[in-house]
């Protein structure tokens, strides 16, 4: 039986006005929202905070505590220790896991990371250092596999974060990210590790956990009945790319945080990327819900031609296996 693992998320917001307290949105399962209900994204556009770029424009830098590889890999302790170029790959496939070709819908993303190590170094405030910075720390407990996700955002007042299709939507933008894996005594492999630090990734481009133990999770779905099977299917190719809050087909449903209890085997419960408890899997491989948060938030209008979407499609069904990332509401 694989280790479980416990992943937690916190969202720090940071503000003009304002600094809120520490907010769980557990179960909700594509965005992370501020405390009035408005999505955070990333701005499409050329965005500056603080004196600092904080935009997906050149793409999302990201860097790591100690200012290379083997000294952050030097910061965790390790089943087997991996080498430095292992390490930094793992790294590198775990932001790479957002940008990959959606194989069922056949949708990509103007999401892109730029390793920006050699240039950045990382700072305890989401909104310096990189766009996304990278710290190790006792955060969750002594053994747990797992990491914390702070991300801040600017109150703009009257003015607006635009969409990658260029539309613009409400007033708030992510600013930065900072995420901390676990090093209070967890030994981990460079398989979990990735996969959790995939997860972590998720929360900082705006997805969130989508159950907590022993409450509901309210998701969004085209064609929930209450089996597991029916939130396993695609549907980043229905999402209205101008409004994807309203969308035509998808709705808001409360689905029960035992359907997704991997310790329950009657559930036939699959293995969810973005969910907090979870037996880990083939690391860096997105769901299709995963893709679906991701076109939610981060809306791609390119989508290859039919014969190639069949294509694709066939291959998921040998490659891929089921990890996937439920939507919050807007």
């Amino acid at each position: 039986m694989l280790m479980k693992r416990t992943i937690l998320s916190c969202l720090v917001a940071t503000c003009l006005l304002a600094v809120f307290p520490c907010k769980h949105v557990y179960g909700f399962g594509v965005m992370n929202e501020d405390v009035n209900g408005i999505a955070l994204r990333w701005d499409a556009a050329s965005r500056t905070v603080g004196g600092n770029e904080r935009s997906l424009a050149g793409g999302l830098r990201y860097s790591i505590e100690g200012g290379g590889y083997e000294s952050y890999r030097d910061l965790f302790s390790w089943s087997s220790v991996p080498s430095v170029v292992a390490f930094q790959q793992a790294v590198a496939n775990a932001f790479a896991a957002w940008t990959a070709v959606d194989p069922v819908s056949g949708l990509g993303t103007d999401l892109a990371f730029v390793d920006d190590t050699s240039n950045t170094a990382v700072a305890s405030t989401a909104s310096l250092g990189a766009e996304i910075d990278l710290f190790a720390g006792a955060v969750i407990g002594t053994g747990t596999l797992g990491g914390v996700t702070s991300v801040g955002w600017q109150i703009w007042g009257g003015d607006v974060v635009t969409m990658t299709t260029g539309d613009v939507r409400g007033r708030n933008v992510i600013a930065g990210a900072d995420i901390t894996m676990n090093n209070d005594g967890t030994s981990w492999t460079l398989d979990i590790f990735e996969d959790v630090l995939t997860h972590e990734i998720g929360h900082a481009i705006g997805l969130d956990d989508i159950e907590n133990s022993g409450a509901a999770g309210e998701f969004i779905d085209d064609n929930y009945d209450g089996t597991t099977s029916s939130l396993l299917n695609s549907f980043a190719g229905i999402i209205d790319t101008s409004h994807p809050e309203s969308t035509a087909g998808i709705s808001k449903y409360t689905v029960p945080s035992s359907l997704f209890d991997a310790d329950n085997p009657t559930t036939g419960a699959p293995f969810l990327l973005m969910e907090t408890n979870g037996d880990p899997g083939a690391s860096g491989i997105l769901g299709n819900d995963a893709y679906a948060g991701r076109q939610y938030l981060y809306p791609a209008t390119a989508v290859p031609e039919p014969a190639a979407w069949m294509l694709l499609g066939c291959v998921s069904v040998v490659l891929l296996k089921p990890k996937l990332a439920k939507l919050i509401a807007a």
